[in-house]
Order: C-alpha cells, then sequence, then structure tokens
C-alpha cells in the first residue's frame, strides 16, 4: 500500500500503531486467561496502557531492554508486559516487576499490524483515503471481539461505517474545499481549501456515521427508561402503600402497648402500696403503744435495779459517808447507771409522746433503734414490739423490690412481643411487596440487557 507520508514519518507512525496493536494482544491473552482487563481510555495514557485486575501495566513491544530500562527510570512503580526473550535480559532486581507473555515479540507484532494494513489496502480506495483512521478502527473492532464485547458482523459494519465516514467525508470536503480555495486563491488557495475543507468533511462524515451506529443503542436505551418509569412509578406507589400500612400498625401496637404497660405498673404499684400500708399499720400501732411500753420498760429496769442493789454489800451509813469503801462505790456506780437508764426511758416515753405525729413510720422506727441502741436492759414486751415493726419493715422493702423486678420483667416481655409481632408483619407485607414488583422487574429485564448488548457491540461497558 502507499501512504502519503515520508519514510521517517511512517516509520515512527508504524512504531506506534504496532505498539497500540501489542496492547490489544496483551489485552486478550490475560482475558483468555481469566483476567479482568482494561485498555487506557486513551492511545496516549501517561506511564501505563493496560488495568489488569485494577492494577496498571505499561506494555512494550520491543527488541531492545533499554526501552523498558528507560520506562522504570520514570514510573518505577508501574510493572511492564513484554516478550519472555526481552524479560529474560532484564536484571534480576526487576523479574518481579516484568509480566512475561507469549506473542509480544517485536516482529510477531509488527507481521500482525501489517496484514491488518494490507487489509485495509485491498479495499477500493483513492490516493486520499484516511488509512491511518481505517486502520486504528480495525485494531479496535479487532479489540473489541477479542474482549468478547462484539459480533464478528456488528465489528464489520462499525469499521465499515468508520472508514466510509471519515474517508468520503474527507474526500467530499477536500474536493469542495479545494474548489472554493481555487476561486479565492488558485494554486496556494486549492491545497488550502483541501486541508482544511477535508479535516472538517472528515469530522462531519465521522459525526454522522457514529450517529448511524448508536442509533440503535439509543432506541434501545430509550425503550429501557421508558419502561423503567413505569416500572419507577408502580413500585413507588406499592412501597408507599406499605410504608402508610406499616406506620399505621406500628401507631396502634405503639397505643396498645402504652396501656399496657400502664396497667402493669398500676397492678405492681398497687401490691406495693398495699405492704407499705400493712407496715404503716404495725409502725402506728408502735407509735400509739410505745410511751407506755417504755415506761413498762422504766418499771421493769426499777425492779431490776432494787434487786441487783439488795445483793450487793453495803458498809454503815456512817461509814458510806466518811469512808466509804470498794463495795460502797460499787453499789453507788449500780445505783447511778440503773438512775440514768430509768430517765432515759422517761425521756424517751415524754419525746414519743410529743412527737409521734411528725414522724414517719421509718424515721419513728429509725429513733426507736437509735434510742434503744447501746442499753443493756431487757423488756421482753417492748423488744417484742420493736422486733415486730422491724420485720414488717424488711419484708415491705421486699416486697416492693420485687413488685418493682416484676414490674420491669412484664414490660420487658410486653415489649418485645410487640417488637416481633411488628417485625413478623413488616416481613410479610415486604415479601408481598416483593411478591408484587418482582414480575415488574422481569418484565424490565430484557429492555435491559438489550441496552446491555448494543452497548457491547459498539465496545461499551456498562457498570
Amino acid at each position: 500500500m502507499k501512504l502519503e507520508l515520508d519514510p521517517e514519518a511512517y516509520a515512527g507512525w508504524f512504531e506506534r500503531l504496532k505498539g497500540y496493536v501489542g496492547e490489544v494482544v496483551a489485552a486478550d491473552v490475560l482475558a483468555r486467561q481469566g483476567y479482568q482487563v482494561e485498555l487506557a481510555d486513551v492511545p496516549n495514557q501517561p506511564g501505563w496502557d493496560l488495568l489488569v485486575e485494577g492494577q496498571p501495566f505499561n506494555v512494550k513491544i520491543t527488541d531492545d531492554p533499554d526501552q523498558i530500562l528507560e520506562h522504570f527510570a520514570e514510573y518505577p512503580d508501574i510493572p511492564v508486559i513484554t516478550s519472555p526473550e526481552v524479560a529474560a535480559e532484564l536484571p534480576p532486581e526487576l523479574q518481579d516487576h516484568v509480566l512475561a507473555l507469549e506473542g509480544l515479540e517485536a516482529d510477531q507484532i509488527a507481521e500482525l499490524t501489517q496484514e491488518t494494513l494490507d487489509g485495509v489496502e485491498g479495499l477500493d480506495i483513492g490516493p486520499s483515503f484516511p488509512v491511518v483512521p481505517a486502520a486504528l478502527s480495525a485494531l479496535r473492532e479487532i479489540q473489541h471481539l477479542a474482549l468478547g464485547q462484539t459480533d464478528l458482523g456488528t465489528s464489520l459494519r462499525s469499521a465499515a461505517l468508520d472508514i466510509a465516514g471519515t474517508g468520503i467525508g474527507g474526500w467530499v470536503g477536500a474536493k469542495v474545499g479545494a474548489a472554493v480555495g481555487t476561486a479565492i486563491l488558485p494554486g496556494l488557495g486549492t491545497v488550502i481549501g483541501a486541508l482544511l475543507a477535508g479535516l472538517a468533511g472528515s469530522m462531519v462524515g465521522r459525526a454522522i456515521t457514529n450517529d448511524i451506529k448508536l442509533a440503535a443503542l439509543r432506541k434501545a436505551l430509550e425503550e429501557y427508561q421508558e419502561q423503567y418509569a413505569r416500572f419507577h412509578k408502580t413500585a413507588t406507589e406499592e412501597h408507599n402503600i406499605l410504608v402508610a400500612k406499616v406506620v399505621r400498625t406500628i401507631d396502634i401496637h405503639r397505643a396498645e402497648l402504652l396501656a399496657e404497660i400502664q396497667a402493669i405498673r398500676r397492678r405492681h404499684e398497687e401490691a406495693a402500696r398495699q405492704a407499705r400500708n400493712r407496715f404503716w399499720d404495725v409502725a402506728q400501732d408502735l407509735g400509739k403503744r410505745l410511751p407506755e411500753l417504755l415506761l413498762r420498760a422504766e418499771a421493769e429496769l426499777a425492779e431490776e435495779q432494787q434487786r441487783v442493789l439488795a445483793e450487793l454489800p453495803r458498809s454503815p451509813v456512817w461509814r458510806r459517808i466518811l469512808w466509804p469503801s470498794a463495795d460502797d462505790l460499787r453499789y453507788r456506780a449500780v445505783e447511778l447507771w440503773f438512775t440514768r437508764q430509768r430517765q432515759e426511758l422517761r425521756r424517751m416515753a415524754s419525746e414519743f409522746s410529743k412527737n409521734l405525729d411528725k414522724l414517719t413510720p421509718e424515721g419513728m422506727l429509725a429513733e426507736v433503734r437509735k434510742c434503744l441502741s447501746g442499753k443493756i436492759f431487757d423488756s421482753a414486751a417492748l423488744k417484742e414490739a420493736v422486733d415486730r415493726v422491724v420485720s414488717e419493715y424488711n419484708a415491705t422493702r421486699a416486697r416492693i423490690a420485687l413488685e418493682r423486678r416484676l414490674a420491669v420483667q412484664e414490660v420487658r416481655a410486653a415489649v418485645g412481643k410487640r417488637a416481633a409481632e411488628l417485625h413478623r408483619y413488616t416481613a410479610e407485607q415486604v415479601k408481598t411487596l416483593t411478591q408484587r414488583v418482582r414480575p415488574l422487574a422481569e418484565a424490565l429485564r430484557p429492555y435491559r440487557e438489550k441496552v446491555e448488548a448494543e452497548a457491547a457491540k459498539l465496545g461499551y461497558q456498562l457498570k
């Protein structure tokens, strides 16, 4: 084939084209091995050409290891894909950063590139035919076929549309531009007009053919969007109905639960109040009898005083006055202790008589226990009365604590039961919604698959 390029420019262009073919071949090999491969969006992506499982790689189609060393000097963190022969010539420290693939030898890639160009040359084209766009279009379709993104018929159709759009548009544009340029400025105007109008014609022609290729995708997308809008509307309406029903049910359960909790609270508060009332009755009975019991204890203590003092030895009166003996001192100390204890009992009886109405049952019990603390006299009646109140007090506290625990347990059980009922109800409603919406989603699937298929034919991957 003949290209309108000088030898040096053609060599540079051919090397770039060969590198692009090498990227396609490497992507095909890795894809067939089961890797997820993506090519760079632009041909001149700095540093890397492929993403393999998300890891960037640079593809080097060369016989010269120095090119790979130059890459690592600039991009030390980006590994390289190349042929096994070139990889073997690299230093040992770089072996872990190189992936060797069969089929990437420079001469094989050059041969494949030339075959692609020869295929384009077989077309009936004029001297101004855009060989470069045609070759790139063919290579792009080879890439889509290798990655399983399109079929042969669609690939040929796309390539033909690219060639027709760019070539015919450029040819027509060049002709018109040359005519206009000649009319304005023969000679130089002819050349400039042909170049500028040819470029514009290629762009317009390519845009038209792109529009033709995208027509099926646009139609499939419009149909999908129309069906999705219907699906979304129906699904939203069903969802709103479900939410309204669940919220209404929650409100009903909340009101019933609050009423149930109030009933539980009142029942256990009543039991605790009855226990407290029993304690109050016993405590008030003690309060009424306490002055009498204290005076009775004082009388018993007086009798005990007489008995104890009668058993203690004493000196005659004159000796007790002039030279009291140890027995006399002991007698006096015992007599003084009994006197003070009896005085304390009389004082307590008087104080409780005055302040009985001012004390709560708990306060009265605390005062009694405080006053009797440390006293060594023994009054069976007083002790029995106080022990009864203490016992009733402890029983009341235990009963109140029990009622509180029972109330908490019953409230938790009621809340758990309601929560389980609401969970079951919500699950049933969600299941019903799913059953209603699933057929709609299934009906939408063919439209989505059609969009994906049309996009895949053009080499697009929808995510």
